[in-house]
């Protein structure tokens, strides 16, 4: 007599499979979760350090070579009037380095084995790795900076006018946020990326 199919055995199966998926997941998410809530600080410095330079340093240098080079000014920079740019640096760039902050903490960018330069050598991936977590830190700050940027418009335009297509003046207004978003999104990744590097080579001064 041929033997029946065990459905049952293969319905326990799967069920087994779903079960383990879902504790793996809820793992993964309490994983993710700690980075934030108990993260790892190797060096406290460097996180004082990020906030000079993606908070101050990026945005500032970003309005120096407009003014420079006669370029556009970005429109965070009227925000105090004409020829008043400090405070408005300031300002932006405690959202942008708030950003970067949350995009360092997602991809672990404060642990020694993202920037640490071990004598007498240092790690031969020491640069891949510090590129690769700067990557992801920076596309978890992008995100940020564009959910920030759409509340910005939703605040200034009302939930019927935050969207491309309404009027002239809408869509005037949210192509000038979405320029100052890819001008922010360029100097932060060349400023903070170059300074993140930097720091991964400078690591070998450390005692």
């Amino acid at each position: 007599t041929p033997a029946r199919p065990r459905v049952g055995t293969a319905a326990m199966a799967k069920k087994d499979d779903w079960r383990t998926a879902w504790e793996e997941g809820l793992e993964n998410g309490k994983a993710l979760s700690r980075r934030f809530t108990n993260p790892v600080i190797d060096d406290e410095g460097l996180v004082i350090t990020d906030y000079l330079v993606s908070g101050i340093v990026a945005p500032g240098l970003e309005a120096i070579v407009c003014v420079t080079l006669g370029l556009a000014l970005p429109t965070w920079t009227s925000a105090m009037g004409p020829r008043k740019l400090v405070l408005p640096v300031l300002l932006r760039g405690t959202n942008l380095a708030g950003c970067w902050f949350a995009g360092a903490l997602a991809s672990r960018l404060y642990e020694r084995s993202a920037f640490d330069y071990p004598p007498p050598r240092g790690a031969d991936d020491r640069y891949r790795v510090t590129a690769s977590r700067v990557f992801q830190g920076g596309c978890f700050a992008v995100a940020l900076l564009i959910v920030s940027t759409q509340l910005t418009a939703l605040v200034a335009l009302g939930p019927t006018r935050a969207h491309f297509g309404v009027d002239a003046a809408a869509d005037a207004q949210l192509a000038r946020l979405a320029d100052d978003t890819i001008r922010d999104i360029a100097t932060e990744a060349l400023v903070v990326g170059s300074w993140r590097l930097a720091r991964t080579s400078l690591s070998s001064l450390d005692s």
